[in-house]
């Protein structure tokens, strides 16, 4: 049991106590993910202005990332450490590799193109605990809503000199949602 678990729960207990008609899994799923979550983004953020990154481009991979994942889900690590470490890792080495390339206009339609097909074959994956079978249509519906928007955005902001750095980030956040969708569909989460 990790110390996010442990304080999770000494919390949802307390919370039970005044509130009996509280779920106490539920009131714990969420503290557990707060903290994670603070302490994901403080190290991401503490990180990236050590090495001296663009915020911009960090919180633009991240919009892109997250859009995509909200619809189409992803991969799941066994572990929260586990999953806080990748996470961590994929996110400055995105935004690196999105302040370090250039992709021209040609391959990012290539890419939008082969990401249509590919959210396509893996669908909606989803965590191997918690099946999301009765939302399933509609997170497929608003996924292809969000890649056709994120193409666009794409598009139009890699038109704008001064933003390319930025449609850089789309595609590279976009990129990281896709990456854990053929995890999650290969390994048959």
């Amino acid at each position: 049991m990790s110390i996010f678990d442990k304080a999770a729960g000494d919390i949802a207990t307390k919370i039970v106590e005044a509130s009996p008609d509280t779920d106490k899994e539920i009131v714990q799923y969420f503290f557990i993910r707060v903290f994670n979550q603070v302490v994901f983004y403080s190290i991401v953020l503490v990180l990236t202005f050590l090495l001296q990154y663009k915020f911009s481009v960090l919180f633009t991979a991240w919009i892109s990332y997250y859009l995509m994942r909200r619809c189409w889900g992803g991969s799941h690590l066994e572990s929260e450490i586990a999953c806080l470490i990748t996470t961590i890792i994929c996110t400055l080495f995105a935004t690196w590799l999105a302040m370090t390339i250039r992709i021209n206009i040609f391959v990012i339609v290539l890419f939008y193109v082969a990401t249509f097909f590919i959210v396509n074959w893996t669908d909606v994956v989803d965590s191997p605990a918690k099946r999301i079978v009765k939302l399933r249509a509609k997170f497929r519906k608003q996924g292809y809503i969000t890649l056709t928007l994120l193409f666009l955005v794409n598009t139009i902001i890699y038109f704008i000199p001064e933003m390319g750095l930025y449609s850089n980030a789309v595609v590279i956040g976009v990129s990281l949602e896709v990456i854990s969708l053929l995890i999650g569909k290969l390994t048959k989460q």
